[in-house]
């Protein structure tokens, strides 16, 4: 790329941008859960120093508690972007509401589910206010999706609190963004992917 710039004549200068540190959370894995054999190197090719890992496993072979081990293990803000439908799945996991969750985060504190460009807006705006203390966010795959539309057609928006899809993470301070069943879904995930 630079040998094309330099080719064309163009001065061009590369700047090394360190990426913004997230926000650091515990999480505390419920008594009684440990991770398969299997699942070991799983955890840590999600946790080692990539910047993008992506696993894939059969059904009921343990993904949500693969990342919710990394989770625990990394200490950091953590964002779900997910279809609706597996919001409650995904809440009761991280809740023990049941008896059966591998987490015992409490919905509404530790889990902000975000679903239309109220709830993002809100969060955004307390973010932006350093009032955002919730360590997971559990966004709707149609709100996050409605919001690039939004960015896309309009730019920056009162609606979502002026903010663009290539800084929210920043803002958010995340750490760590989980998608399930990403192939539901494809061509969304990767325009967030552009963006991320």
């Amino acid at each position: 790329f630079m040998e094309v710039i330099r080719g064309n004549r163009l001065d061009a200068e590369i700047f090394d941008v360190p990426l913004y540190a997230p926000q650091k959370a515990v999480f505390t894995i419920n008594h009684g859960y440990l991770p398969r054999d299997y699942q070991l190197p799983l955890i840590n090719f999600i946790t080692n120093d990539s910047y993008k890992n992506v696993i894939t496993l059969q059904t009921g072979r343990g993904k949500t508690a693969v990342f919710l081990f990394a989770m625990a293990k990394m200490c950091v803000r953590t964002v779900l972007v997910i279809k609706p439908k597996y919001i409650s799945r995904w809440v009761n996991d991280m809740t023990d509401v049941d008896g059966e969750g591998m987490m015992s985060l409490k919905p509404g504190k530790d889990i902000l589910v975000i679903r239309g460009s109220d709830d993002l807006r809100s969060v955004i705006n307390l973010a932006k206010s350093g009032e955002l203390t919730a360590r997971v966010l559990v966004i709707s795959n149609v709100t996050y999706f409605k919001f690039l539309t939004v960015y896309n057609k309009e730019g920056l928006t009162d609606k979502y609190g002026r903010q663009s899809p290539d800084t929210l993470w920043e803002t958010l301070k995340v750490g760590l963004i989980g998608v399930d069943e990403g192939h539901e879904f494809f061509h969304s995930y990767f325009k967030m992917e552009l963006y991320t």
